[in-house]
């Protein structure tokens, strides 16, 4: 048989869990202790990245100094004259073609950028926290709050059964440190749930789009800044060929002039 101290928690939770003598409630606080309240960290760390994404847009200093060029330049090249442009269409800007071939607004954009705010356009393009938003666009707003109600049903009436069966039977004790647990992390939970709902309205604002989701939020400044940081690189691979050949010209430049030099001796 083994001793009670050679078990970890999880272990002696289900040794305990065997000996209730009601099968339906075993049944489902093994099912609960099993998969949802594990489910519940899970939740709570996606909702935490979430703010984060939320946070680092808020109150990024460089962004409304790209949508503000952004605009000029839109306003400049189509000859347009609007105040700002909507958010949804920010992606569809950058994509505008130019006169030039293989250019787009992107392109342009951030030769400006990198001519007048070199260090502010590296810094933003290649932040690592800005990256990471694209971790987090499978994370969505509405089925993590379905899960959670759903989570919480089963927390419901778990502890509703609990309630009527302790009257009973002489329950163990770590039934209701369970219970306590989850009341907790739902409190938490809900307290998040509230943070993100206030976080997606300040967006919303921020960007003067009444009807703006958080989910569209973030996955449209994910692919805006996929696109500057892709116009960067191909900027940059431009400039080097541009180079290389400037390099190449000169140097054939140079073997003939040494060569008509030295013919001129003979």
């Amino acid at each position: 048989m083994v001793n009670a101290h050679q078990l970890n928690q999880v272990e002696e939770f289900f040794v305990k869990l065997f000996h209730l003598p009601n099968y339906n409630f075993k049944l489902k606080s093994y099912h609960y202790r099993d998969e949802y309240q594990s489910q519940l960290n899970i939740l709570s760390q996606s909702i935490d990245r979430l703010l984060q994404g939320i946070d680092l847009i808020l109150h990024d200093q460089f962004l409304p100094k790209i949508c503000q060029v952004l605009c000029f330049l839109y306003n400049s090249l189509s000859n347009q004259s609007v105040p700002g442009l909507d958010f949804i269409s920010l992606v569809d800007a950058l994509s505008t073609p130019t006169n030039q071939v293989n250019k787009t607004f992107s392109h342009v954009l951030v030769e400006i950028l990198n001519e007048f705010y070199q260090t502010d356009l590296i810094e933003f393009i290649h932040n690592e926290k800005m990256i990471d938003l694209n971790k987090i666009l499978s994370i969505k707003y509405e089925k993590i709050y379905q899960e959670i109600r759903d989570i919480y049903q089963q927390y419901q009436q778990l502890q509703y059964e609990y309630r009527f069966l302790k009257d009973q039977y002489d329950l163990p004790e770590f039934l209701s440190a369970m219970l306590t647990e989850s009341k907790v992390q739902f409190d938490k939970l809900f307290q998040q749930e509230y943070l993100l709902k206030q976080g997606e309205d300040n967006l919303a604002n921020y960007f003067c789009s009444n009807d703006l989701s958080l989910d569209v939020c973030l996955s449209t400044i994910g692919e805006f800044i996929n696109k500057l940081r892709l116009a960067y690189n191909e900027n940059e691979k431009h400039r080097q060929i541009c180079r290389l050949n400037s390099n190449r010209k000169r140097s054939v430049s140079v073997l003939y002039n040494s060569t008509s030099s030295f013919l001129s001796f003979i």
